[in-house]
């Protein structure tokens, strides 16, 4: 589908690469939205704050906004640091093989998953 909307095919340079760099994307999107789900699933699941285990509309905003605060700091993230990110926590990669994706060294894919989870963290402190 995506395929469908570039206007000149011509322009891409590298297909195999644009191919690989829109199937990583488009499985990071579908793992990204299963991810979110159920991890707000289980955490929602797992809150005493109500006794019968639901949240306040309240609770549930502030649930929302956090998130929202997180997911704005991941999308702000520069492209490499993000991808090696989601690699990483959604995908499950190791970090010697987001190295070898992306032609670096460990260490730099080491701090590429610091910086995301710094700023994660700093976001979701708000």
């Amino acid at each position: 589908m995506r395929m469908q909307r570039i206007e000149d095919e011509t322009a891409i340079k590298q297909p195999r690469d644009f191919l690989l760099r829109m199937a990583i994307n488009l499985g990071v999107d579908m793992l990204r939205r299963d991810q979110v789900r159920q991890f707000y699933e289980g955490r929602f699941a797992s809150s005493g704050d109500v006794d019968n285990g639901e949240l306040t509309p309240e609770q549930l905003l502030i649930e929302r906004q956090r998130l929202c605060c997180v997911w704005q700091e991941i999308q702000a993230l520069p492209e490499r640091c993000k991808d090696a990110f989601m690699l990483s926590r959604l995908h499950g990669l190791s970090y010697p093989s987001i190295a070898r994706h992306f032609g670096i060294s460990v260490s730099m894919v080491k701090k590429h998953i610091m910086e995301a989870l710094r700023r994660c963290h700093s976001a979701e402190a708000g």
